[in-house]
């Protein structure tokens, strides 16, 4: 494409300058003479017909250069696509390979990995019976990813979103939540025991059987949650929102009737 462009460009000046020292050139070294129909009528003719095969060349010039162009960056999208695939294909691999990783640093290659995939746009990460314990993990999403049975013992969450997610039996023994958002997460049989959980919002997700036994759960929010099977005995529940919650635990409810102790939002019973 290049040696074309070139090969164009020195035809068009040629003829640019022999267009333009016409009178010369015609004089000097095409004199005014005649040899059948080689005249300088003929001559001047080429030169017109020349120009427009000129702009012809530079109309479609132009349009294969378009064309060109638009192959090249299709190859690079495509180029970038399958470099992006081969790498979270490796990465989901490291991440196969460490989940029965029970070495001390397992879990900080875990979440680099996580993190690289992340980095990567991946989605529905399978992170079931993982271990990331003691840990501090900052700044993450998890989008629609499947966290069955992982372990976040003794974990600092800090700005954590897990979204859409399968936490069914996931352990948070110990784990200390902050500005961490638990959306639409399955949460059934979860263990919180000891973990600080204030003002967390369980809202939006299925706690059944979950365990948050010694828990902090200070200003959490359980309106309209069905606590079915919860536990919450020995929980902190100063100012925690009861309000609408189904099938709670007999503890909280014992809490109500007590003259001091945590500050517990009524319960009404359906």
């Amino acid at each position: 494409m290049r040696a074309a462009g070139c090969v164009f460009l020195a035809f068009s000046v040629i003829i640019v300058l022999i267009t333009g020292f016409w009178g010369w050139v015609s004089s000097s070294i095409l004199p005014n003479q005649t040899w059948g129909l080689y005249n300088r009528s003929f001559f001047e003719n080429i030169l017109a017909n020349a120009h427009g095969t000129i702009i012809d060349l530079l109309v479609v010039g132009l349009i294969l250069y378009w064309f060109e162009q638009r192959r090249n960056k299709r190859d690079e999208v495509e180029r970038e696509r399958r470099l992006r695939e081969d790498k979270a294909r490796r990465a989901r691999e490291d991440l196969s390979d460490l989940r029965y990783d029970r070495s001390t640093d397992a879990p900080y290659k875990v979440l680099g990995t996580i993190r690289r995939l992340l980095d990567l746009k991946e989605k529905n990460l399978k992170l079931s019976e993982i271990n990331l314990s003691r840990l501090e993990i900052r700044d993450l999403k998890l989008e629609r990813s499947d966290l069955h049975a992982t372990v976040f013992k003794k974990c600092h969450l800090l700005r954590v979103r897990i979204e859409n997610c399968r936490c069914e039996a996931a352990v948070f023994i110990d784990a200390h939540f902050k500005h961490t958002i638990f959306f639409k997460a399955d949460l059934r049989r979860a263990k919180f025991q000891n973990a600080t959980l204030k003002g967390m919002d369980f809202t939006s997700c299925d706690i059944t059987y979950a365990d948050f036994t010694g828990a902090d759960l200070s200003s959490a929010n359980f309106r309209n949650v069905d606590c079915k099977g919860v536990k919450f005995n020995n929980a902190i529940l100063r100012s925690t929102n009861f309000i609408g919650a189904k099938n709670l635990d007999s503890y909280v409810i014992e809490l109500e009737k007590l003259p001091k102790g945590p500050k517990v939002t009524p319960y009404k019973a359906p």
